[in-house]
């Protein structure tokens, strides 16, 4: 008879490292962590918490409610906490405002500079002004503003990569955007809203690091968007529009982006079937846009 494994007695290391960083922050912090004082000693580590994803399922469109929202807002704040600085990738859907966002990267911050020597001199005057904090996810936070945003991003000028879904945002924001983070390599911009040329404009007037973009809800209602991303984004590898509605994207303009950039994604009929504005689930928001091979 084959004998049962204890989980019990696993390592700490592979517990930890190989099997309890699978699960997500609820999971964790709700269930796992109340199992033993051994899985609560390890999921207190601050290296189980250098990912937090934490992600309202299957609710529909600005339903939830505020009860709800608030338990979630609670439990990445516990996370974000039990990172102690080493936090390098968060991703959050359906809850948030701007006074959580204010919170992760002001702790974030706030434990990088204690650890600083005061010799050094005063905090922003060093590299080591800023988060570890490389990637943001935002999906249908409706609470966060463009003016929480670009708070927040003043305190993480190292992050690299970006993805703003259902979430407010103008055109000054994404110049300010750029501004507070320097080393932008990847911006993924998804609305339901239709926003038109003046969005891929900033963007390519402003974010020429840029190696990844990928742009839903854009209407390109003139000639001057995709040639503006190509000259402002010489360094750009990939370029997602599957999406968007290209009415100007003629055939010599699309064989430049395919010759100019090594993964040129968009689909001829624009828009696909699926596309249902608001009555979409946030289950939705996460593939829309995805381009398949037929």
């Amino acid at each position: 008879m084959e004998e049962k494994r204890d989980w019990l007695q696993m390592p700490d290391e592979i517990m930890g490292g190989m099997i309890l960083q699978q699960l997500d922050a609820v999971e964790i912090l709700e269930s796992v962590q109340k199992v033993c004082r051994n899985w609560r000693s390890i999921c207190k580590d601050p290296a189980m918490w250098k990912i937090i994803d934490i992600r309202l399922q299957e609710v529909k469109y600005s339903y939830a409610s505020n009860r709800k929202k608030k338990d979630f807002e609670k439990l990445c704040k516990q996370a974000v906490h039990r990172s102690c600085g080493e936090l390098i990738d968060i991703r959050l859907r359906g809850f948030g405002n701007d006074d959580l966002l204010d919170f992760i990267s002001g702790w974030c911050l706030r434990f990088l500079v204690f650890a600083v020597p005061k010799i050094i001199g005063p905090f922003h005057s060093h590299p080591l002004s800023s988060s570890k904090l490389t990637r943001l996810r935002l999906s249908a936070c409706y609470g966060i503003t463009g003016c929480g945003l670009n708070n927040a991003l003043k305190r993480l000028s190292y992050l690299e990569t970006l993805e703003l879904s259902y979430t407010s945002i103008l055109v000054k924001d994404i110049e300010v955007i750029a501004h507070n983070c320097p080393l932008f390599k990847s911006f993924t911009l998804k609305t339901h809203f239709l926003f038109y040329d003046a969005q891929v404009l900033a963007i390519a007037n402003n974010m020429p690091t840029l190696r990844h973009l990928k742009l839903v809800g854009n209407t390109m209602d003139t000639e001057d968007g995709i040639p503006a991303i190509l000259n402002g984004c010489p360094h750009l590898e990939s370029l997602d529009i599957c999406m968007c509605f290209c009415h100007c994207l003629d055939e010599n303009l699309e064989k430049l982006c395919r010759e100019r950039i090594k993964e040129f994604k968009f689909k001829q009929d624009g828009i696909p079937k699926g596309y249902r504005g608001f009555d979409m689930q946030y289950s939705d928001y996460d593939t829309i846009g995805d381009c398949y091979e037929e």
